[in-house]
């Protein structure tokens, strides 16, 4: 380590040293991840002079030394959920500075001071641009603490529209975008003057211009106070200097370590990205690609499926890691993008949404599968992975020990060859593979067997990702589609005031309410059936919907509705109970359910 020196400099000077890309970000970090109440909490706390912490700087030295690493800039305008920093191409200087911990409070800070925070206005439609309009961080100088509110000053990102509402209770002043004050050359005190003076100038209302004159004083106050505890308020800042990468990773992981744990995988990361130039940009690529088809995949998983696709050790470690490791990631990066890919397409084959996947690793071996098939899948195929998917969420087998259960299941797929690559053993996938498996028998902590008790289970399980799973059973043949899970008798009907009126007693009107998200009242409904259902009572929708008994009984078939029971809410107990029996003799044909051994 050359030299590690510690100082303090204003938060204008490091913005402004971002804006001239000084200092910049490491390829190690990851993306900025803050809403919009944390970036206020941060000014919050800057106005109660409240410290923020250190940051951690790399310094490097010489223009050959800079190009040796990938860097990207800061991000001026924020997009919720949707943040890619610019990859830094001509390096112009030959000393910079890259922000090793402390991203996500700078980011707030150059954001909330030179940029702006873009985010869906509330029941606006995605779809449309002007549903997203900037919005720039404004100090209401009249904001009253709200009881239990945590913002004790009243920043907010706003339209600039609504930062010219002056009334009894907002009188804005625009923080974002504001180089006049933000560099106040003459002083704050002439900027604050003069901005009174010109504020009075272009209002022409009488209210507005009694406000500002009547809270003058006010508005000097804060102003000054946003002045001196936010724009030149002194930051601490630890800077390290060394060409050596190595020396850089060291204390980049202690750091951390005190701070947010890096996983075993975020550890990998910051190593590929050390000797992958081009990691961050492919892997965020592919992040966005997934996020566009409707999944929510973050870096850990994608590094997670590199490891078991290149067939290298599932709990890898930084400290252990070969450079010819990371070529082989390099090599194969292509395939695993394919294989990922194709996961995600066949998630969506099977109607299965991001919202019913608990558990993202669970999707890791499907991608191996089709890696080492190269992409070949057969209908046996996809019926076979389904339903080890569908299994292993119904046992919860990656509630623990994730890592193992990976590398277990891969260990059951593959064999290896004689120049020491691996392939599959079987090439086609039967889930009776893993079942046959002692780590997954029925005695086994993670046992994929079904047992009765799991049965007795499924029926006391409340709406939800279980329950979609076990109706996946049921509907084996679902495409396609975005299916919903739907109340055969709506929510509504359950009602205290419906049922009262019914004249059930209290008792009984708790338990219907108990029992109404319950397995035997729920259906899958293609995403426009369902809309058109709503709320209706099952039994008028249902006669609305078919008309032609011949289309209305294949629908009670096709979705389990005892034929012979009445359907009308005042008859829901008989029904409930009718359902229940009628899915249980369904499930008990199409699977076989055992007793768990005594011990």
């Amino acid at each position: 380590m050359d030299s590690v020196k510690h100082s303090t400099t204003t938060i204008r000077e490091a913005l402004a040293e971002i804006e001239e890309k000084k200092i910049i970000l490491p390829s190690i970090q990851r993306k900025f991840i803050w809403d919009q109440k944390k970036i206020v909490k941060l000014f919050d706390s800057l106005m109660l002079n409240y410290p923020i912490g250190t940051f951690l700087l790399w310094e490097i030295n010489g223009i050959d030394n800079i190009n040796n690493y990938v860097f990207y800039q800061f991000i001026e305008n924020v997009r919720r959920n949707s943040n890619w920093n610019q990859k830094i191409i001509d390096q112009q200087y030959d000393q910079v500075r890259a922000l090793l911990d402390g991203q996500q409070r700078m980011t707030a800070l150059y954001s909330g001071l030179y940029g702006n925070f873009i985010y869906k206005t509330k029941f606006k439609h995605k779809s449309k641009e002007a549903s997203f309009p900037n919005r720039i961080l404004h100090l209401n100088i009249l904001h009253k603490k709200e009881k239990d509110s945590d913002n004790e000053y009243g920043f907010k990102h706003i339209t600039e529209h609504e930062g010219k509402i002056i009334n009894n209770n907002n009188l804005w002043f625009r923080v974002g975008q504001n180089s006049r004050f933000r560099k106040a050359p003459n002083g704050i005190d002439s900027f604050i003057k003069k901005y009174i003076e010109e504020k009075i100038s272009d209002l022409t209302d009488d209210q507005s211009l009694n406000i500002i004159r009547k809270n003058q004083g006010l508005i000097e106050d804060t102003v000054k106070l946003l002045y001196d505890n936010v724009v030149t308020a002194e930051i601490t800042q630890t800077i390290v200097s060394s060409p050596d990468l190595d020396e850089v990773l060291e204390v980049f992981v202690r750091v951390n370590s005190g701070g947010i744990k890096l996983s075993k995988t975020d550890l990998l990361f910051s190593t590929i990205t050390a000797k992958w130039e081009e990691a961050r940009e492919k892997i965020d690529e592919l992040i966005k690609r997934i996020e566009d088809a409707g999944f929510d995949i973050n870096t850990d998983l994608i590094m997670r499926t590199c490891l078991v696709l290149t067939d290298l050790d599932v709990l890898f470690k930084v400290s252990g890691f070969k450079k010819e490791n990371v070529r082989k990631i390099i090599n194969k990066w292509p395939d695993i993008y394919e294989a990922l890919m194709r996961t995600i397409y066949l998630l969506q084959e099977w109607s299965f949404t991001d919202k019913v996947l608990k558990s993202k690793n669970s999707i890791i071996p499907i991608a191996y599968f089709i890696h080492k098939k190269h992409g070949k899948m057969t209908a046996n195929d996809k019926k076979g992975l389904k339903q080890y998917l569908i299994r292993v969420h119904l046992k919860n087998t990656y509630g623990s020990h994730g890592d193992t259960v990976l590398g277990k299941i891969r260990d059951i797929l593959r064999k290896k060859n004689k120049d020491g690559s691996y392939s599959l053993k079987q090439n086609d996938f039967f889930f009776q593979q893993l079942l046959s498996d002692d780590y997954f028998s029925i005695t086994a902590e993670k046992s994929l067997v079904l047992t009765n008790k799991d049965l007795e289970d499924w029926f006391e399980s409340e709406k939800g990702v279980r329950t979609y799973m076990i109706l996946s059973l049921l509907y084996p043949t679902l495409k396609e589609s975005e299916y919903h899970q739907d109340h055969i008798h709506p929510e509504n009907q359950f009602s205290r005031a419906k049922l009262r009126k019914l004249g059930y007693s209290e008792e009984k009107i708790d338990y219907l309410r108990d029992i109404k998200d319950l397995l035997p009242n729920l259906e899958l409904l293609p995403d426009a059936e369902n809309k058109q259902k709503q709320d209706k009572p099952f039994e008028t929708w249902l006669k609305e919907q078919y008309p032609d008994r011949g289309e209305k009984n294949n629908f009670m078939s096709k979705n389990f509705i005892p034929p012979k029971v009445s359907l009308d809410f005042s008859d829901f107990e008989f029904f409930f109970e009718a359902r229940k029996k009628l899915l249980i003799s369904v499930l008990r044909k199409k699977f076989k359910f055992v007793n768990i051994p005594e011990d």
